[in-house]
């Protein structure tokens, strides 16, 4: 797995930053070749980073190109400054994915993967039987 990691400063208004990554980056990053995961992080102070997962490095690297493409011609205005990029291969992951977590807590409950109950199709009832 290979992960790129953009960090992005002196940001606007992270609302309309999540809006618009939904609708122009999201959907591109998520069907390309390899695709795993996309992540932002809001650490305050006009300062976000994004970080999403490859299966190889070609198909990271490709992202970091897409996404520039795309952020400067969506989000320019609310992203003045290019981010620091770093790109390479994870060396050690682990997860959990806690089962008391609420997926509605996030920013932007509209995405399949943050609507209350989305869990690939599935509900709870359907695991039951």
């Amino acid at each position: 797995m290979n992960m790129s990691i953009r960090r992005y400063e002196n940001l606007g208004a992270m609302d309309e930053i999540v809006r618009r990554l939904n609708v122009h980056i999201v959907p591109v990053l998520s069907n390309a070749p390899g695709f795993i995961s996309y992540s932002i992080v809001d650490a305050g102070a006009g300062v976000a980073v994004a970080i999403s997962a490859f299966e190889t490095q070609a198909q990271a690297d490709e992202s970091t190109r897409k996404v520039g493409d795309l952020v400067r011609q969506h989000l320019a205005p609310l992203a003045p400054t290019p981010p620091q990029v770093t790109v390479g291969e994870v060396v050690l992951h682990k997860t959990k994915w806690a089962r008391r977590w609420r997926a509605d807590r996030m920013r932007s409950p509209s995405t399949p993967c943050c609507r209350r109950g989305s869990r690939g199709g599935r509900g709870r009832k359907a695991r039951r039987g």
